[in-house]
């Protein structure tokens, strides 16, 4: 029974996240979409970074990088 009652709030924190990584790609795009060609360049150059590092790194260690910059 302890079981079940542990599952639920692990099961409500994914939702949340899971909303809010939706949401945040919502913003993006929509960001993305209202950008110069200029600096959809800059923007794809850090989606291209982030993509060659986070298998070695991690993403929350790539977000450590982003955030201090």
């Amino acid at each position: 029974m302890a079981e079940k009652q542990e599952e639920k709030p692990l099961a409500d924190f994914q939702v949340k996240m899971n909303a809010a990584a939706d949401a945040a790609e919502d913003e993006l795009k929509t960001t993305l979409a209202g950008m110069s060609t200029a600096e959809r360049k800059g923007a794809q150059a850090v989606i291209d970074w982030w993509k060659s590092h986070y298998m070695q790194a991690g993403h929350k260690r790539l977000g450590k990088v982003v955030k201090t910059l």
